[in-house]
């Protein structure tokens, strides 16, 4: 370590370099790589989720553009997670693909999951599938059923598609603009009528 001192009056000033710190963080990096290149998945949240994708065996499914996810859940939701794997050429047509993603938030039952794109070459998925660790036993299968296309193409695709295992889950998570009176049902012929 290198040290040097400048005094002003009262007060004395040290400005310190570290030179042992930053070979040591040079040193952490480059086992990093060594890490991700060997497959080697270090931890870095608390939970974890083994989501699967299936894309559809139709010709041009498949995508070279980015994809991301955020799983959804009765307990929250995760943030957006890049599905690419080293060395992999992800989300080809009929490819079937395994992903583990971490996060800091644990969602609970999984119920959605959310994909998004980020390019113009077009995505088909066909299925996707969810499963909290920490929940071994609840897998979330969803079936995109209405061929929607992931693209950010809007002649033809979505930018983001939301799978869920029911209807009901692609509300979640609720806010008051999702809120609508749909109409209310009188029963008059059971009805008792009361002074009141």
């Amino acid at each position: 370590a290198v040290v040097s001192t400048q005094s002003t009056g009262r007060h004395s000033y040290f400005c310190y370099s570290f030179v042992l710190i930053s070979e040591t963080v040079t040193m952490i990096h480059q086992y990093l790589l060594l890490f991700s290149f060997i497959g080697v998945q270090l931890v870095t949240g608390k939970y974890s989720y083994t989501l699967e994708t299936t894309v559809s065996g139709d010709t041009h499914s498949g995508t070279d553009s980015l994809v991301e996810a955020r799983l959804h859940g009765d307990a929250g939701r995760t943030g957006w997670a890049a599905l690419d794997k080293s060395w992999v050429n992800d989300f080809q047509t009929g490819s079937h693909e395994t992903y583990i993603v971490e996060s800091v938030t644990n969602i609970g039952t999984p119920l959605c999951v959310e994909f998004r794109i980020d390019g113009y070459d077009y995505l088909l998925l066909y299925s996707t599938s969810l499963v909290n660790q920490k929940l071994p036993k609840i897998k979330m299968m969803a079936y995109n059923t209405d061929r929607v296309k992931l693209s950010l193409d809007y002649t033809e695709g979505k930018a983001s598609l939301k799978l869920c295992q029911n209807e009901c889950s692609k509300l979640l998570p609720l806010s008051e603009s999702q809120w609508l009176h749909n109409g209310t049902v009188y029963d008059l012929e059971s009805a008792q009528v009361t002074d009141g």
